[in-house]
């Protein structure tokens, strides 16, 4: 046999075992769209890139992401039936703006109960991922996590329950609506966005906020009394479409589910948490001379929870009434109650 031959048969032979020979998989790549409500810079905005870069590089670069902040792709109020209806492939959202539509995950919405929003986001959102099939059935839930908790704002002084009868107050919650109507104030439901227009109108005059959003969303010179008590925390939760996730290899999925859970839930709020030290939170407020900030007494704190009290028999009954899950409603809050309790994220009585 000639060397010619011999060459050839030999590069047949290696063409042949190379094309046998296993290769590792290559993911088509994928771009998400990813939309939120709060504008591009905002501490969310900051952790939702983080989370998305890491969901980037854990996929080897096949998962990508585009961008939607600002209420681009729909209203604030919108933003889960965008993921659900697959206007978006990814949105987060505030879990308040569906009053009614997910009562076990509203449990977050009772004052005085949530203290910690690091330690408190972990658990919250390890613990709803046994309810989120049943409440958030038209999407895949990835994460839930809550801000630092916030107090009363407003252009009039505001100390005990009784101050907010005949005021109009913006609520950030369901929970937190039904309370104010208890004591006698009128309810100004807007989102975010809206709250400058709305004070600046005069169709509210106190407000359930964060202390850091104030100064976020440019309120400072309207919202000039703030209560200095812990009151609540608001949640939020990032929801994947269905058809989008379906879609990814199962690798890539298999990256996604390991980018949703609480230690993702805890990094997000970790990182609003520390923007607030960083600048100081409600500290920040003391001795400037055109904000007045007054701290309640232990009887004065005490008249509040004794008025938020019922909140949580009633949040009890809409979750009987709910058919959300099989279990006692005492049970489920006792089980939230417990891993809060163990990490030491519930508010101190």
């Amino acid at each position: 046999m000639g060397r010619k031959i011999r060459e050839i048969i030999a590069g047949i032979f290696i063409a042949i075992v190379m094309a046998n020979a296993p290769v590792a998989a290559q993911d088509s790549q994928v771009t998400l769209r990813l939309a939120h409500w709060v504008p591009p810079g905002n501490t969310n905005d900051i952790g939702l890139h983080i989370w998305a870069d890491a969901v980037t590089e854990a996929s080897g670069g096949s998962i990508q992401f585009q961008f939607f902040p600002g209420q681009q792709l729909g209203k604030a109020a919108d933003h889960y039936n965008m993921a659900r209806d697959g206007i978006s492939d990814l949105s987060w959202i505030a879990v308040s703006y569906s009053p009614g539509a997910f009562p076990i995950a509203g449990v977050t919405e009772l004052p005085f109960f949530v203290g910690d929003a690091v330690a408190g986001s972990v658990e919250i959102s390890d613990w709803y991922e046994e309810y989120a099939p049943t409440e958030m059935p038209d999407v895949k839930f990835c994460m839930m996590y809550v801000s630092t908790p916030g107090s009363i704002h407003s252009t009039v002084p505001i100390r005990v329950p009784d101050d907010l009868k005949g005021k109009r107050v913006r609520p950030v919650n369901e929970r937190l609506s039904r309370l104010v109507s208890t004591l006698g104030g009128q309810v100004f439901q807007v989102t975010v966005p809206e709250m400058r227009d709305g004070l600046e109108r005069g169709l509210f005059d106190t407000t359930f906020f964060r202390w850091k959003s104030i100064v976020d969303f440019h309120l400072t010179e309207l919202l000039t009394y703030h209560l200095d008590m812990p009151m609540y925390v608001s949640h939020f939760a990032l929801v994947m479409n269905r058809s989008a996730y379906e879609r990814l290899s199962d690798d890539q999925k298999a990256v996604i589910d390991d980018h949703c859970n609480g230690a993702w839930a805890g990094k997000m709020a970790a990182n609003w948490a520390g923007e607030e030290a960083e600048d100081g939170g409600r500290d920040a407020y003391y001795g400037q001379e055109s904000q007045t900030v007054y701290a309640p007494s232990k009887d004065e704190i005490r008249q509040w929870k004794d008025a938020a009290a019922p909140l949580t028999e009633q949040w009890i009954s809409e979750v009987a009434a709910s058919g959300h899950t099989r279990k006692d409603p005492q049970v489920v809050l006792e089980e939230l109650r417990n891993r809060l309790g163990s990490a030491g994220a519930l508010v101190e009585d």
